[in-house]
C-alpha cells in the first residue's frame, strides 16, 4: 500500500506534536481504499519499527476533538474507532476527500508530464525535418481557407478538394493568418494553448471531430471559446 501526505500536515494544528504526525503517516500508508487501519497498536508498531508508547502517544490525540483542525466532521478528530466493542481498529476521517484530491493531483501531473513530452517530440521532429514540417504547415493553411469545392496547389499538381468529412489532417498548426484572424477578434486568450487543446481533441476522438474545412473549425471553436470564456475577449478599440 501507499498513501500520499500532503504539506499541511506539518503546519496545522498537529504542528509540535511529533507522536500524532508519525502515527498518522504510518496509518495512512497502511489504510486500506476506504480508509480503514484494522489492527493494534502492538501490530502497528512491529509494522513500522516505531516504539509502542509513540503509537499510543500518537493515537490519543488523533482520536481527540480538535476545534481548529482543518478536518471537518467529527469535531476535528483525525481518526476514529471502526466499531465501539473493541479499543483497536480505526477508519481515517476524511480518507476518501484527500485520496481523490491526490488522484486529481496525480492527473494534472500527468497531463502536464504528456503535454510536456508531446512538445519536446514536435520540436524534435521539426528539427529532422524543417523543410518538410514547413511544407506540410504552408498545405494545411492553403487548405484551411479553400472552399469544399475549390482545387487548390495546381502547381505542385496536387488536389486538396474535400468531397467528405475528414479527420484533422497531419501537421495541422497554428499559422500568421489564424493569429491574424484571432487578432482581428480581439482574442485575448493563450492561442497557442486554445491550438494546441483543439487539435488534441480532435486527435483524441478523430471519428467524432470530423470536417470538410478545418480553418472554419478552428474559427468556430475560437468564437465558443471567446463565449464560453468572456475573459478571452478583449475591448474592440475606437478610433477618436
Amino acid at each position: 500500500m501507499y498513501g500520499k501526505i500532503f504539506e499541511s500536515m506539518y503546519d496545522g494544528t498537529l504542528y509540535g506534536q511529533w507522536e500524532a504526525i508519525i502515527t498518522f503517516q504510518q496509518m495512512i500508508v497502511l489504510a486500506d481504499k476506504e480508509g480503514f487501519v484494522d489492527i493494534t497498536p502492538p501490530a502497528l508498531a512491529a509494522r513500522t519499527s516505531i516504539p509502542l508508547e509513540i503509537i499510543q502517544k500518537g493515537i490519543e490525540i488523533l482520536e481527540s476533538e480538535d476545534p481548529y483542525s482543518r478536518t471537518s466532521g467529527q469535531n476535528g478528530k483525525r481518526i476514529e474507532l471502526i466499531t465501539d466493542d473493541r479499543p483497536w481498529g480505526w477508519q481515517i476521517v476524511n480518507y476518501k476527500k484527500y485520496r481523490d484530491m491526490a488522484s486529481r493531483e496525480d492527473k494534472l501531473r500527468n497531463d502536464r508530464e504528456r503535454m510536456a513530452e508531446k512538445r519536446a517530440k514536435e520540436k524534435g521532429n521539426k528539427n529532422k525535418g524543417v523543410a518538410n514540417s514547413r511544407n506540410e504547415s504552408q498545405r494545411v493553411a492553403k487548405v484551411a481557407y479553400v472552399d469544399v469545392d475549390t482545387d487548390v496547389n495546381k502547381d505542385n499538381n496536387i488536389s486538396l478538394k474535400f468531397e467528405k468529412k475528414v479527420s484533422i489532417p497531419k501537421g495541422f498548426c497554428l499559422t500568421k493568418e489564424m493569429k491574424t484572424y484571432a487578432d482581428g477578434k480581439n482574442y485575448v486568450g493563450d492561442l497557442d494553448d486554445f491550438t494546441e487543446y483543439f487539435i488534441l481533441t480532435c486527435e483524441a476522438n478523430p471519428k467524432k471531430h470530423q470536417y470538410q474545412n478545418w480553418y472554419a473549425a478552428w474559427q468556430k471553436w475560437l468564437k465558443k471559446d471567446m463565449e464560453w470564456h468572456p475573459e478571452h475577449k478583449g475591448q474592440e478599440m475606437v478610433d477618436l
